[in-house]
């Protein structure tokens, strides 16, 4: 286990996560999508920077889930976002 990945990771989840949950909690309801989109694309980053320092493949599929679950939750909010 490299620490190099673990600094990544703690880069991701500070500079991807923690300013898409602000603004995800906050302002009108275009731009908490745009939060939750934020959220959804750093996810599976840190899911796979944890992969690579564990050396899992096995979290390599818990990465693609969440990118195909963060499409079809982008889809449905959008879709929910146009009957407002």
């Amino acid at each position: 286990m490299s620490a190099q990945w673990y600094v990544a990771a703690c880069v991701l989840l500070v500079g991807g996560i923690a300013p898409g949950i602000i603004v995800a909690s906050q302002g009108s309801v275009a731009r908490r999508l745009v939060g939750l989109q934020l959220v959804s694309t750093a996810t599976p980053l840190v899911v796979i920077t944890m992969a690579l320092a564990y050396q899992e493949p096995l979290f390599l599929i818990a990465a693609l889930v969440a990118v195909l679950m963060a499409f079809t939750g982008t889809l449905v909010f959008t879709r929910l976002l146009g009957r407002s």
